[in-house]
């Protein structure tokens, strides 16, 4: 590290550093969009079971009323 000070200067160095931290901060990022992805994926499918439990339900009622309006 102290040569490549010396022989390129802080301000090198510095920017080296910079791109490491831009690195792992995208690196860390990257599993929580996944998380998030899936959160979203699981809201949306979950959204869709209870829209089907929802007619089934509703066919259901419809069917015990059919026979006592005959």
């Amino acid at each position: 590290l102290i040569y490549v000070i010396r022989k390129y200067g802080t301000s090198y160095c510095k920017q080296i550093i910079r791109k490491k931290k831009s690195q792992l901060e995208e690196e860390k990022q990257a599993p929580i969009k996944y998380i998030q992805d899936v959160t979203d994926s699981e809201k949306s499918w979950q959204a869709l079971v209870q829209k089907c439990h929802y007619l089934f339900v509703q066919r259901n009622n419809q069917r015990r009323q059919l026979p006592n309006v005959f």
